[in-house]
């Protein structure tokens, strides 16, 4: 099976996929075939390019130029050393696919984000040259001059140096989505593809400054249904973080293209976190497709792929990962990549040089919430779902109140909350709840439309660090004790609130068992509500949390009017046996006022008795 990543524009060259580590090198045999010599070809013309280009590319014009110099010393002293020029060739086979790229599009599509991560990826090349010259001691002239005792040290520079313009292809990859469909990758395997392609290009040689409407049609649609019958089979076309294009509508759009078109001779598999624009496309399409959530799979499977992946990122640690660091790191990972991710670029920080150890051990503390990796990958992630779904100019008020508060329940839950009793909870329709979570599914696990027996959870718990560890953020910070308080007031408000305050369920006679009474399960599901089970079961849970109730009085009276009521709901739903506990509970929460812990230890004590 044929997979083509048009995401990545990579020439007409056979290359790595960029996430694809390099292969250790081991000291080859010096007899046989002489390797063939690298000739930098296409570092130098990279190089050329950026010299005559200005603007966002002038730290790396600045970092390439150094990187040649440096290149220039290593070749005295390791070419023809099989491994080196083995090495050699794959780094310049990446700087000839990065020139490509660069001439194909320049800097006319490029946004602030991606001048400042090259700006981060320049850095980085520079303090990995930088890092070798404090290890040595040695003025920048001697370095390497004097380093003819340990090529193996050149090596590691290069692989730690073509790691890093990986990153840049993926950054330069994913600027626009105007590239998405260049048909390019497509051409590579399927020669008749290839000249039907040519020819499109011949009359059109401005389709990278069209519509992507008129790409898709020109560049895919046209040479695919000329050239169907020499296409591989099972081919399939790998789109790759679509929510990351910068046009949202455009994505979406992107996707009501592909599937307008039932009939292709190519498959396409689209990875992308759950964006609004994203859904409706597939929400709203009648075509026959398949969706696979992540956090679905077997949790074992997941987690066996995060070990790999950590394993391989974490190799040049210069303290060796233990196998007990290596599963705690996954299982703090749980099932998200993101938060692997995430740990993996802050103990990687400048290539291992800022106390990776501490770094790790910061990351396996449990106690370490997401706050305290300020740098992290994930924050900004979060950040920026968050801001997204607040920052919408069309929102009101009251729908940014709306997502405020579902938000904030959901954080705050003592245990999962399907959308009705979200709903009942917070006083609201459950299509309001629906709308407001409508934004998050990248951070919440969401239930489909129409089914509300399913539950609304936090997909890892980093998000809820980073929702209650937010202070500057007026719009969506937590304050985790006050919202604790109002879930309590409105657990007790909804007990006190229910009506019939006795036999809830309108029971003919108390002496019929509730085994004998087929119809009671009807009634206990009319009569109770999943808000308001909730609310009798976690009323303390909240008000743990929160401290004690702000109104003690308040407090006094649910024991007073409607103490019964609570105790005939935790009955008919089979949970009485947690109300002693949570009675002991709520008398250690009283201690400090006695009158009132007075009152419920006499309580307790005609339960347990």
């Amino acid at each position: 099976m044929y997979f083509l990543k048009l995401l990545n524009f990579k020439g007409n060259k056979r290359v790595r996929h960029p996430s694809q580590p390099l292969a250790p090198f081991t000291p080859s045999n010096t007899t046989g075939i002489r390797p063939q010599k690298t000739t930098w070809a296409g570092l130098t013309a990279f190089l050329d390019l950026l010299n005559k280009s200005v603007g966002a590319v002038g730290p790396l014009k600045s970092a390439v130029g150094e990187l040649v110099e440096c290149i220039g010393i290593c070749n005295k002293i390791a070419r023809g050393r099989r491994e080196y020029e083995d090495l050699s060739s794959e780094l310049d086979n990446l700087f000839g696919e990065l020139k490509e790229y660069y001439e194909l599009c320049g800097q006319t599509l490029w946004t602030q984000s991606t001048a400042a991560e090259i700006q981060r990826v320049s850095d980085e090349v520079k303090l990995i040259i930088e890092s070798v010259l404090q290890r040595r001691g040695r003025s920048h002239t001697q370095t390497y001059v004097r380093a003819e005792e340990d090529v193996q040290d050149i090596m590691e520079c290069y692989r730690r140096i073509h790691s890093i313009f990986q990153k840049l292809q993926r950054i330069l990859s994913k600027s626009t989505i105007q590239l998405l469909i260049n048909g390019l990758k497509l051409a590579q395997v399927s020669p008749e593809f290839a000249l039907e392609l040519s020819r499109v290009l011949e009359l059109n040689t401005d389709s990278q400054l069209q519509g992507l409407e008129a790409q898709f049609q020109k560049l895919l649609l046209s040479p695919l249904g000329s050239a169907s019958k020499g296409l591989p089979l099972d081919l399939v076309v790998v789109i790759d973080a679509l929510d990351e294009c910068e046009d949202p509508e455009g994505a979406g759009f992107l996707i009501d293209m592909i599937l307008a078109q039932p009939n292709l001779p190519i498959k396409f598999l689209i990875t992308s976190r759950p964006e609004p624009a994203i859904r409706a496309s597939l929400e709203n399409s009648s075509a026959h497709f398949e969706v696979c959530h992540l956090h679905n799979l077997d949790e074992t499977t997941v987690k066996g792929d995060i070990r790999i992946y950590l394993k391989d990122e974490l190799r040049h640690m210069p303290t060796p990962l233990t196998n007990v660091q290596l599963d705690s790191l996954v299982e703090r990972s749980n099932t998200l990549f993101i938060f692997a991710a995430t740990a993996v670029r802050y103990i990687q920080s400048r290539n291992f040089s800022m106390n990776p150890e501490k770094r790790l051990a910061l990351v396996l503390d449990a106690s370490t919430t997401t706050s305290e990796l300020k740098d992290a990958e994930i924050s900004k992630l979060y950040m920026k779902i968050v801001d997204s779904a607040f920052a919408d100019p069309a929102l009101e008020e009251w729908d940014i109140d709306d997502r405020k508060r579902v938000l904030h329940a959901v954080i705050c839950a003592q245990q999962p909350l399907t959308i009705l009793a979200l709903a009942d909870l917070l006083e609201m329709t459950p299509k309001r709840v629906g709308d407001a979570l409508d934004t998050l599914w990248s951070v919440l696990s969401v239930p489909s439309a129409g089914s509300n027996e399913s539950f609304v959870t936090v997909l890892h718990t980093s998000f809820r660090d980073f929702i209650f560890s937010c202070p500057d953020s007026k719009i969506f910070h937590c304050d985790q004790k006050q919202h604790h308080q109002k879930l309590a007031r409105r657990c007790i408000k909804m007990i006190r609130d229910t009506r019939p305050s006795f036999n809830i369920c309108a029971l003919e006679s108390s002496y019929i068992l509730d085994d004998e009474d087929s119809r009671l399960p009807e009634r206990i599901k009319k009569a109770i509500s999943p808000g308001l089970l909730y609310a009798c079961l976690n009323w303390i849970a909240h008000l743990e949390i929160a401290g004690g109730p702000e109104d003690w009085d308040q407090f006094s009276d649910f024991f007073s009017s409607s103490l019964l009521l609570w105790m005939e709901i935790l009955t008919l739903t089979r949970c009485i046996g947690l109300g002693p506990r949570i009675m002991w509970r709520a008398q250690q929460l009283s201690k400090v006022h006695p009158v009132y812990n007075s009152q419920i230890v006499w309580i307790l004590t005609s339960m347990i008795a």
